[in-house]
């Protein structure tokens, strides 16, 4: 087990083990993606899992793990910043950013992850659309306990 790995897992636990209330985390998984480039074979079913720690409504830290675009798994431990946009009736609709470090690539064994996105709510599930511009765009679900 590399360092990453050991630093991954026990990051990933103790964010686990640090919920103080059912509310304060999340359930991720990963879903789709769309690639501006057609003409290289990415992989754009992108499945993975992950946890949400909710610090407060605007503060989040996020790891888990997917197979990324190049069909490798990626591991990424992430911090994320929202802020509400606007409510659209029983959806609340939230812009932000994750900013982290992602595994799984060949440019490099860490990579760093800025990824701008869009949440919108309903209750106590959310579809979280993330867009790197020009690059690739992807659509995770959410459920928060």
């Amino acid at each position: 087990m590399n360092n990453f790995t050991r630093f991954f897992a026990i990051a990933l636990f103790t964010t686990i083990c640090s919920f103080a209330t059912a509310s304060d985390y999340s359930v991720e998984l990963f879903g789709l993606s769309y690639h501006q480039d057609r003409e290289f074979k990415f992989n754009e079913r992108n499945y993975g899992v992950g946890m949400v720690k909710h610090l407060n409504d605007n503060h989040q830290i996020l790891a888990g793990a997917y197979y990324n675009s190049y069909y490798n798994v990626s591991k990424f431990l992430a911090y994320g910043v929202e802020t509400n946009a606007f409510d659209a009736g029983s959806v609340d609709i939230r812009i932000g950013a994750e900013l982290g470090v992602v595994t799984g690539y060949a440019i490099a064994e860490y990579m760093p992850m800025v990824a701008p996105k869009m949440t919108l709510t309903m209750g106590q599930v959310s579809l979280v659309l993330r867009s790197i511009p020009g690059i690739v765009s992807s659509a995770s679900l959410r459920y928060r306990f």
